[in-house]
Formats: structure tokens, sequence, C-alpha cells
């Protein structure tokens, strides 16, 4: 044993400061992590939310569906009121499931709120169905938009006899 005597007063107060830059560090680390923490919580609610919104027109035509640029000449057309319109996730699995529905305005405008995880980066197939009396169902495969802002989808309805949505195949 060496007995070395008493510490000198500077180096205890060199050791108290150590002590308490210690906790202070820990304390800053764990503030910064819990920041991360809610960060990436956030980040995920959006992506898994209801972020991805999808607008559109039904108007007078042949029956066809596609994604255009807003301003597109066949959204001044006059549109359909009351039609109906869904869209469905993985139409062909048997996993496939509505992720939107809509009526149309007066306009013949809709608004779908896709709620879905994914809408529009995941690489995957979705199924617009549009119905109203007095017109002839349309049903067409899209690839949505990766941002759908600037973007409308168009859908042109002809008249005829409308039935009940047919469930995807594959289910």
């Amino acid at each position: 044993e060496v007995d070395v005597g008493e510490m000198p007063p500077e180096v205890a107060r060199v050791m108290a400061g150590a002590a308490a830059n210690r906790w202070a560090r820990r304390a800053a680390l764990a503030v910064m992590w819990a920041a991360a923490a809610v960060v990436a919580v956030g980040l995920l609610a959006s992506l898994a939310g209801c972020a991805y919104r999808l607008e559109g027109k039904v108007v007078d035509g042949h029956g066809a569906c596609r994604v255009a640029k807003s301003g597109d000449p066949d959204e001044s057309k006059a549109g359909i009121p009351g039609a109906s319109v869904e869209l469905v996730r993985d139409p062909r699995t048997m996993r496939h499931e509505t992720c939107g529905r809509a009526t149309t305005g007066p306009d013949g405008r809709f608004e779908l709120e896709v709620n879905g995880f994914g809408a529009g980066w995941m690489e995957e197939t979705w199924l617009l169905r549009v119905r109203r009396a007095g017109y002839q169902n349309v049903e067409a495969q899209l690839d949505l938009p990766a941002s759908p802002s600037g973007r409308v989808v168009i859908v042109e309805i002809q008249r005829g006899r409308s039935e009940p949505f047919r469930e995807p195949e594959g289910a």
C-alpha cells in the first residue's frame, strides 16, 4: 500500500466537474435519442396515414380511364354527377382491398383519399371502378402517380346499362 496523502483541492474540483459533465452528456444524449424517435414516428405516420389524395373527373365518353396532367382538355368537358368511384388495391390477389371510395359531385369531380401504406411509390396494381345508373361500368387498371399533385384521373363513361361491380379476379 502506498499512501499518497490527501487529494489536493484543485484535483477534487476537476473530479467533481467530470462527474457533473458525464451526467450532462448522458442527459443530452437521451434528449437527442428522444427527438430522433419523435421524428421517426412522425415520418412513419405520414407515410402510413391518409396522405395520398387522388383527384379526378368523370365525363361522357367511350369507357376509358387515364391519369393526365391537370388542365387536360378532357377536364373541361361537362362532368357526370352521382357516379360511384372505387379504388381497389391488388385486384388479382386474394388480399385485394378497397382503399378508397367517392361519389362525383355536381361537376363530375371526385377526390379519393387512399387508405393504404405506400400508395404511389410501391410497384403494385390498382383497379379503378366507376359506376352510375344509366351508364356502362368502367373498370380499368392503372398505376398511381408517385406524386398526385398536378395530376387528375379522367374517366370516360358511356350511356348504357349499369351493373353491380364484379369482384376482382382471384378473389
